[in-house]
């Protein structure tokens, strides 16, 4: 007898379909979470991206509009720059400004500043400049930004908390390095001079 029971049970257990949403939304609910998670994620990424490239525009850019600039300026100018990270944590930020001068045929470091990182040494060659930037007795700013960036969900390690704190916050694997370079002119002299 019991074991004519077992298929009749089987077969009704087959035919009964008022848990079967669920199981699909069961089945489906992991691939859309990673799917979530990986578009936050993607767009987290792309919004430092945008903002360590906007750091370097910035700083060549206040570098050189001026004819001379102060140690004080350059503190003034690091921290200006920070400034255009807004939300995210600037405190990782690593920014080498460098006055690259023509010197005969070669480009040497005229002077270098920097802040959470190593200037580069002073009457060092340059190699790896742009064809055709460089003026014959002029000198360019080059700005060098690096940001490391974690991979974080939902509440990130990049971004200042609240002192509530994310809703949840995992890391999601290594740092990537965002590595940005911006070349420019000094615009009213044909080299900024060392600054003091």
């Amino acid at each position: 007898m019991m074991g004519l029971r077992f298929p009749r049970t089987l077969s009704s257990l087959v035919r009964h379909q008022k848990g079967l949403a669920a199981i699909e939304f069961a089945m489906v609910l992991p691939v859309m979470l990673v799917m979530l998670m990986g578009t936050i994620e993607l767009s987290n990424l792309l919004t430092a991206d945008r903002r360590t490239e906007s750091v370097a525009a910035t700083l060549a850019d206040l570098v050189a509009r001026d004819d001379s600039i102060t140690s004080a300026e350059v503190t003034d100018i690091f921290f200006a720059a920070e400034s255009v990270m807004a939300d995210m944590d600037a405190s990782s930020l690593q920014m080498v400004i460098t006055s690259i001068e023509a010197s005969g045929a070669n480009a040497v470091v005229g002077w270098s500043r920097a802040k959470n990182a190593a200037p580069d040494a002073t009457g060092s060659t340059v190699s790896d400049l742009p064809t055709g930037i460089m003026a014959a007795g002029g000198s360019v700013i080059r700005v060098r930004v690096t940001y490391p960036y974690t991979l974080m969900t939902m509440g990130t390690a990049n971004y200042k908390q609240s002192n509530s704190g994310p809703i949840m916050a995992y890391d999601m694997g290594s740092a990537h390095t965002i590595r940005k370079t911006f070349y420019l002119r000094p615009r009213l002299v044909p080299k900024i001079p060392n600054p003091t």
